[in-house]
């Protein structure tokens, strides 16, 4: 009798397992699930590596330039630190290699530009930026976490089923994230209301569906500006794969850029030199 009721008990077990492994899968899950999970994954996240090509385009009166950029990098969320290589180039083919070091509040950059290399320095203070505007994750998180989400159709990314959200951000988030940019924190948007200068905005997320991490963002902005009758407008397209989560990462700033000149001198000094 004793044998009967343990298999009774085992058979209804595994029963109620399979039922409740039927709520709960990739099928069920949704879009705000899925977004609490990744916000909940990302509390443990320490260090990362990324990848990210991204291409700006703008259109100033008629005079139209491309720039596309190329990066890789390492972050050190709790330390502060960021090592970041980019490689710029516009329509001409002309290119220039940009070495980035953050550590605390303090940009290190080396720029190599038609052979002539020079390191420079700047503090956040001096521009209004801060650490989650280099800090590529936590934009993207900050995005989700504040936006409205729209599950897509799961894709495979790098060999791992994914999650495919889409992100419907909050506008006010949106524009504190946008004015910690240096290339756009220079004044010429922020007398506008961002509901009229973003003429569109679409956010993409792949997300591992074995440990609820991003593997991949997908951003695209156009940005439009009426000024002094002639219009401006940007466009940025930017493609970032995240990898090597929690990873040791060796930050450490080079000896040379320990004699960095101030990015403030540097720019007053090459501006008041005389034309050659």
């Amino acid at each position: 009798m004793k044998k009967k009721y343990i298999l009774i008990n085992s058979i209804i077990f595994i029963l109620l397992s399979s039922a409740f492994s039927g709520c709960i899968s990739s099928d069920n899950v949704s879009a705000t699930e899925i977004k609490m999970f990744t916000l909940d994954s990302s509390i443990d996240i320490n260090t990362y590596r990324f990848l990210m090509d991204m291409v700006i385009s703008t259109d100033m009166g008629g005079s139209k330039i491309k720039m596309n950029y190329y990066a890789n990098g390492a972050v050190d969320i709790d330390e502060h630190k960021l090592m970041m290589e980019m490689r710029t180039s516009t329509i001409d083919s002309v290119e220039m290699d940009l070495l980035y070091y953050i550590l605390d509040e303090t940009v290190f950059i080396k720029m190599d530009y038609f052979g002539s290399e020079q390191w420079m320095k700047m503090n956040f203070s001096d521009y209004n930026v801060s650490w989650d505007s280099y800090d590529q994750m936590s934009m993207q998180l900050d995005l989700l976490d504040y936006g409205e989400v729209e599950r897509l159709n799961d894709e495979v990314y790098d060999n791992e089923d994914c999650y495919v959200l889409k992100i419907i951000p909050d506008f006010e988030k949106l524009y504190k994230i946008l004015m910690n940019q240096q290339v756009l924190n220079n004044g010429m948007i922020q007398d506008f209301a961002l509901s009229d200068v973003i003429k569109d905005f679409s956010l993409k997320l792949w997300i591992s569906k074995g440990n609820n991490l991003i593997l991949k963002a997908y951003e695209y902005m156009s940005m439009e500006i009426s000024l002094f009758g002639y219009t401006y407008s940007m466009t940025f397209e930017i493609n970032i794969k995240f990898a090597d989560y929690n990873e040791h990462v060796n930050i450490e700033l080079p000896e040379e850029a320990q004699n960095a000149v101030s990015y403030l001198n540097y720019i007053s000094g090459v501006s008041s030199s005389p034309p050659a």
